[in-house]
């Protein structure tokens, strides 16, 4: 079945990017920045036939056969990003440097689609909606945004060492609703050049560069294309003749809907030694973010599954740490080092007036949460009832009792995250490499799921399909205590028992620690004389592998926990539809004329 279904997308982009200076005084310069981009895409569905050439007597199940089907859609698309710039750079007085920079932003992206598809089709191996039995299905989408900013920094320095700056920008988003469109926020900041206002304390042997900043910013965020405008759409089944007929979406919209904004503290200390061989970058960080804009789950007696609003206040505390080095430095050789830190701590402080949980994604069973006073985001599912002591409470017949309620199995991101990256140099050779590992959260594993309702999974067979003593189990003694489970087994070890058993989905909940080679690349520099003689400034050829190595906890035995249902904020949750994890090998060719 597998060989027969196959999906192409040929996938086109081209991309322009445009820098214009033009210089009034030795102080005053005009820049217009202009980044455009179009694509095009050309998908294809070739899904073939299935039908039985002879069938077995008494089988315990079987699959209805089905017709060719294809599906075709081609889709285009274009933004445009464009800066305009005034920038003013003077020296007030030997002490004083004023720097101002104004200016305005548009950003506009359009794209459309049209999508046919048909059923049933009557020739084989010959994928063309022409062919089709039945009704022609189709549609059409076509999105149109807009954002307009105007912006102006201003920073004012002090003798080369101190700098105070100041930061202001208001947008105007067609995302929003007329009311609520236009969003304004500032910032500012203060940074503090030690080593050039103290140059006694640097030294070859010693601190190169010193350097303190603290930042106070405020940032604002819109929300997609039409998420404050509720949608129609035709359901299945229409047209139905000459009949026509549109559905209302399943989500509903906030009618006020106002932008998200984050307010950000940095302190940051970066620190370089030994003549730039070794460097550290220190920052410890608070945002709260108020009024961010997130679906939430709703009861579908509401008429919709789920509406699109502000919620409270979300609070995050971290601490970055950059350490680089180079270890050795020759005239042919070279080696460099990186290594990074980054923890965070997530906390919800408010959602709405007398609200304290509320449902962002997921499923009904197996679900991504916002609790006041909590970690953010968790994730909760149906479980089992349990014990004073955590062990899973068997009823009389030997299996687990579900609970009534959903329970939380811990938060989706992870405690922190530390890369490592190296770099070899040797002549015009270069060799590069990036990991990372992160812990400290878990993932609800829908493939894993998946895999055991069929009864695929090598954990449904453990016990040869037989009744076994479900593992850290007790049963109640009847007086209010419980014993633990050696002896009672559970009613059966089939399907029957398989099915109850993927009911709970807390038995697909991972561990989501992963260890990571992210990127290997090996580039050749060809700097030479000959290079420059044909015109060329710069010609480097590399090869490179993405995503080569991941290293999972024993537990996850099916997948990559960053593969999510959404890109949402609804993380932690996987799915089984998507394409395994792929390692990707590629060649890049630079050149710089």
């Amino acid at each position: 079945i597998i060989d027969t279904q196959r999906e192409k997308n040929d996938y086109t982009e081209f991309n322009v990017l445009s820098n214009i200076d033009y210089k009034f005084t030795d102080y005053l310069t005009l820049s217009v920045n202009t980044g455009y981009t179009s694509y095009s895409e050309d998908f294809k569905r070739q899904f073939g036939a299935f039908t039985y050439a002879f069938e077995l007597a008494h089988t315990y199940s079987s699959m209805d056969p089905y017709g060719a089907k294809t599906a075709s859609r081609i889709a285009t698309g274009q933004r445009l990003n464009n800066d305009i710039i005034l920038k003013f750079d003077k020296n007030l007085s030997d002490d004083f440097n004023l720097k101002v920079t104004t200016g305005a932003n548009t950003r506009l992206t359009s794209s459309s689609s049209i999508n046919v598809s048909g059923n049933d089709l009557t020739i084989p191996d010959f994928y063309n909606v022409s062919t089709r039995t039945g009704e022609l299905i189709g549609g059409e989408e076509r999105i149109l945004f807009r954002r307009q900013g105007v912006f102006a920094e201003l920073s004012l320095g002090y003798k080369g060492f101190l700098f105070l700056t100041g930061t202001a920008r208001n947008d105007w988003s067609s995302s929003l609703p007329v009311q609520n469109r236009s969003f304004f926020y500032p910032g500012a900041g203060l940074s503090f050049l030690v080593s050039e206002a103290f140059p006694g304390i640097k030294s070859d042997n010693g601190i190169s560069n010193l350097k303190a900043t603290f930042n106070i910013t405020k940032s604002g965020n819109d929300a997609s294309a039409y998420a404050s405008k509720s949608i129609f759409f035709t359901p299945t089944g229409f047209p139905y003749g000459s009949t026509t007929g549109l559905s209302q979406g399943s989500r509903d919209t906030d009618s006020n809907l106002s932008p998200e904004f984050t307010l950000s503290k940095e302190l940051g200390v970066e620190v370089s030694l030994f003549n730039d061989r070794l460097a550290v970058n220190a920052s410890v960080y608070q945002t709260n973010t108020t009024d961010q804009i997130v679906p939430i789950n709703t009861s579908l007696a509401s008429g919709a599954s789920s509406i699109l609003t502000n919620i409270g206040e979300i609070e995050n505390k971290g601490l970055e740490l950059d350490l680089k080095g180079t270890i050795i430095k020759t005239e042919d050789f070279g080696w460099k080092l990186g290594l990074n830190y980054s923890g965070i701590k997530s906390k919800v402080k408010s959602l709405f007036d007398g609200v304290e949980e509320v449902s962002i994604g997921g499923f009904a069973d197996a679900e991504i949460v916002a609790k006041v006073g909590e970690a953010y985001p968790l994730i909760k599912t149906s479980s089992y009832l349990r014990d004073p002591q955590g062990r899973v409470i068997v009823g009389d017949n030997g299996n687990p009792i579900k609970d009534s309620q959903n329970r939380t199995q811990g938060k989706t991101t992870p405690d922190y995250i530390v890369g490592l990256n190296t770099q070899l140099t040797y002549k015009n050779w270069t060799l590069y490499a990036v990991a990372d590992y992160r812990t400290g959260h878990v993932f609800y594993n829908n493939l894993n799921d998946a895999l055991e309702f069929t009864g695929l999974t090598q954990h449904s067979a453990s016990a040869g399909r037989q009744p076994f003593v479900f593992p850290n189990s007790s049963y109640s003694d009847g007086n209010g205590g419980y014993i633990a489970n050696n002896n009672r087994l559970t009613a059966g070890g089939g399907n029957a028992f398989w099915d109850e058993y993927n009911k709970v989905k807390e038995n697909y909940v991972s561990d989501a620690t992963t260890l990571k080679l992210r990127e290997v690349s090996l580039t050749y520099d060809f700097s030479s004389d000959f290079i420059k003689r044909a015109g060329i400034d710069a010609l480097s050829i590399g090869f490179f592998g993405r995503n080569l190595l991941t290293f999972r906890p024993k537990e996850n035995t099916t997948t990559d926990p960053e593969f999510n249902l959404t890109t949402g904020n609804a993380i932690g949750v996987g799915t089984q539809a998507q394409t395994p994890p792929t390692r990707q090998f590629g060649l890049n060719l630079n050149l710089t004329f």
